[in-house]
């Protein structure tokens, strides 16, 4: 269970937020939405976008979304406004279809192209493909597996980066 403190609390969130906004008045705002699958329970956090759009300093503050990709399509679908001025999608694929499969246990590859592909539809912003290496995984296969979705227009971007670890790599 998750500590209430680490919950999405909008009314304590909204102020933090404004707070920050208003000690840096000139520069550009990022507010990034992760932690578990974000896209499982949107309602959560669309309500602090929501109360933000009010805000005389909307044209700075732009956001991000880490996901698994398993739940992008039914976003577009169910909030294609909020889901449009989303300034950056990071998809978590860990290299091709077997690899992937193996460490993202729970996800599909194939499931998260069929929802790349609705998205390209539908979304003309940033989509980041995040792969996280295990010891046993390959960054090539990464590599070639953005090259893929990258040529096919459904990625645009890519960072990878080693799993955290108490242990010796």
């Amino acid at each position: 269970m998750i500590p209430e403190d680490l919950e999405i609390n909008i009314e304590r969130d909204l102020k933090i937020i404004n707070k920050i906004l208003e000690k840096n008045k000139d520069l550009p705002a990022m507010i990034c939405f992760y932690g578990g699958e974000p896209l499982l329970e949107p309602e959560r956090f669309l309500p602090i976008i929501k109360e933000l759009q009010k805000n005389e300093n909307i044209d700075r503050i732009r956001y991000m979304i880490y996901t698994n990709g398993e739940f992008l399509a039914r976003f577009f679908k169910d909030y294609p406004d909020f889901a449009r001025n989303i300034w950056i999608y990071a998809v978590s694929i860990d290299g091709d279809e077997e690899q992937h499969n193996r460490v993202r246990i729970g996800t599909d590859l194939r499931r998260i192209k069929q929802n790349l592909e609705y998205v390209k539809e539908n979304y003309q912003g940033n989509i980041l493909m995040w792969s996280t290496l295990r010891e046993e995984q390959s960054l090539f296969k990464c590599f070639e597996e953005f090259t893929s979705l990258y040529n096919k227009g459904l990625v645009n971007h890519f960072f990878w980066h080693w799993l955290e670890t108490q242990e010796d790599f």
